[in-house]
């Protein structure tokens, strides 16, 4: 069957069999890094994307070469999660939304840009960009586990071990260490047992499925939009190299921004902000349809769709943002991998909105619009989670403390990462 398409549907083929990778990946590397660990999927996972990388080099027909790309991606879906949740995990509530909207991803735009122009040959190009990334897998011997996973899995001694290794290089001192360990001890034991926990319980209460819920349309209608703008920016110049990472270049400033803003007015309404504004930049198409501005400035149409994919963009990175917050340290991978799975199902749903264009070209900038405008109003319905501690714990309806723990167990304790 393969050997009867085109390029141009060969290239089809593999971005939806891309796309389908990246969701399998995300969603079962996720739920084993919830179950067994973030530490040994994520170098698990991060060894067999590389090495299923360089090995894609030996693909000697199409079918060979779209399965090798197939797992790789899939294996990096399942390093994308774990490597993202592992890092929030080990930084304060001040230092969250700076890891996650710096985008400094683009710099490996930047690189494979630079290595495609030094090696001008796929099968170079896929040992180079594998090869140059095997030595990442050697910091497993300098990582340690998480250590809000392991408390959840009732494993204190060894999360005491990792805090007190993290605390030994913080420059700031801990007081009464060992009390917050024993306080934070007793909110775990208090609330939960040891359970394996499946995505069933992103459903276990009316809030937790509404946001799931809302999450899951808010990531769809959000890379479908920004993928299908993708598409109307991608050739900003003659030269191939600069057009692979120029769009996500341009993206950077807007990005930071949300760093500043968010603090001023909280994640849902910069959130609103955001996408609400990308919303009202590509619904501005209707004006300068009304003026005829477009017909004497045709470039007009590639900056609107440049503005509002940076809109998007930084709306992209709030709501990967609230999605690590809002979802318990049991399933917080799994909420992760629901938003990169439905962001993923975007994108290759936004290669069925070509159709649009054939009707008006002012047709797809105001559905895009509609969609998010929507997304900026259903975005609303997540908590805000702004300066507040990370979850641990999901409340187990029928826990039963044994008498010697329970006597002297007292209320909720503060977050004991947040005092680090």
């Amino acid at each position: 069957i393969l050997e009867k398409l085109n390029m141009v549907e060969l290239a089809q083929v593999t971005v939806y069999a891309q796309g389908c990778g990246m969701i399998l990946g995300a969603l079962v590397g996720s739920m084993m890094a919830d179950i067994y660990g973030r530490r040994r999927l994520l170098y698990i996972s991060l060894a067999g994307m590389l090495a299923l990388h360089c090995l894609m080099a030996l693909s000697i027909s199409w079918i060979m070469f779209i399965f090798m790309r197939m797992i790789s991606v899939g294996c990096a879906g399942a390093t994308l999660v774990i490597s993202f949740v592992t890092v929030v995990e080990f930084v304060g509530p001040e230092w969250r939304d700076a890891c996650t909207c710096s985008c400094f991803w683009v710099l490996g735009a930047v690189l494979i840009s630079m290595e495609a122009l030094a090696t001008q040959h796929w099968r170079w190009l896929a040992l180079l960009s594998g090869g140059l990334c095997l030595p990442l897998v050697a910091t497993f011997f300098t990582s340690t586990e998480s250590v809000r996973w392991l408390q959840c899995q009732h494993r204190f001694t060894e999360a005491e071990w990792g805090f007190r290794e993290v605390v030994s290089v913080n420059s700031q001192a801990v007081p009464d260490l060992t009390t917050l360990l024993d306080r934070s001890r007793g909110c775990i034991v208090n609330n939960m047992h040891i359970k394996k926990f499946t995505y069933l319980d992103l459903f276990h209460s009316l809030d937790s499925t509404k946001w799931t819920i809302a999450l899951v349309y808010v990531c769809t209608v959000s890379s479908t939009v920004y993928f299908s703008l993708f598409w109307h920016v991608k050739d900003m110049t003659n030269f191939a190299y600069f057009n692979s990472f120029l769009p996500f270049l341009i993206d950077l400033p807007l990005a930071w921004s949300v760093v500043v803003l968010n603090r001023c007015l909280g994640r849902r309404w910069c959130l609103f902000l955001y996408a609400v504004a990308s919303g009202f930049a590509l619904l501005s198409i209707l004006i300068l349809h009304i003026t005829g501005n477009v017909d004497f400035l045709p470039s007009l149409v590639t900056g609107l769709a440049l503005f509002g994919k940076i809109g998007v963009t930084a709306s992209l990175s709030l709501i990967l943002l609230i999605t690590t917050e809002m979802y318990p340290t049991v399933t917080r991978c799994m909420g992760v991998a629901v938003a990169v799975s439905s962001g993923s199902g975007g994108a290759m749903l936004s290669r069925a909105f070509v159709f649009l264009e054939s009707y008006h070209y002012t047709v797809p900038f105001v559905i895009y619009g509609l969609m998010m405008s929507s997304v900026g109003v259903l975005g609303l319905v997540f908590p805000e989670t702004i300066r507040r501690p990370l979850k641990n714990v999901q409340q187990c309806r029928h826990r039963k403390i044994p008498l010697t723990e329970g006597a002297r167990l007292v209320g909720r304790p503060p977050s004991l990462w947040d005092a680090v």
